[in-house]
């Protein structure tokens, strides 16, 4: 899980998968930002390369960048 990966020093990298994603509320956008935030903080790589149309565009209405 992405908590299991913060505590692990050794993951030098979270990939999330959303291609098949319908939908995200403001709490996982809030949850997912949050893991980026830290991710980033601790020189670390948060990538999610395949994100479904329906959530890019919730993402892109509310100017999120994940």
């Amino acid at each position: 899980t992405a908590h299991r990966a913060l505590e692990d020093t050794q993951a030098t990298t979270l990939t999330l998968d959303m291609a098949e994603a319908e939908r995200v509320d403001l709490t996982a956008i809030q949850i997912l930002w949050a893991f980026k935030r830290d991710f980033t903080a601790q020189e670390r790589v948060f990538d999610a390369p395949r994100i479904s149309a329906p959530v890019e565009k919730t993402l892109t209405m509310l100017g999120v960048s994940l």
